[in-house]
């Protein structure tokens, strides 16, 4: 589990589209709706693409106002890159 940013406290009451591609020529990526509220946040993964044909499972989740990637055991060390979308 990586910590990708933590929304400050103004970013409550919005929601987000966060995206995360492997960098490089990985062909990894995964993207989900962030629904900030209060002190907490919610995160509902809508898409996952990986090289592997959905053996290495990739997911967004919460920790408070920290969103943060999970991933399964099998990418080894690589590098993330990612995009925080505020859709409102």
């Amino acid at each position: 589990t990586t910590t990708l940013t933590t929304l400050s406290s103004s970013a409550v009451d919005q929601s987000y589209l966060v995206t995360v591609r492997q960098a490089g020529s990985g062909a990894n990526s995964v993207a989900a709706y962030v629904m900030a509220f209060n002190s907490s946040a919610g995160a509902v993964r809508i898409a996952q693409s990986n090289t592997a044909g959905g053996a290495l499972d990739m997911g967004i989740t919460m920790s408070g106002l920290s969103i943060q990637l999970v991933l399964g055991s099998g990418f080894g060390s690589t590098t993330w890159d990612w995009v925080l979308t505020r859709l409102g």
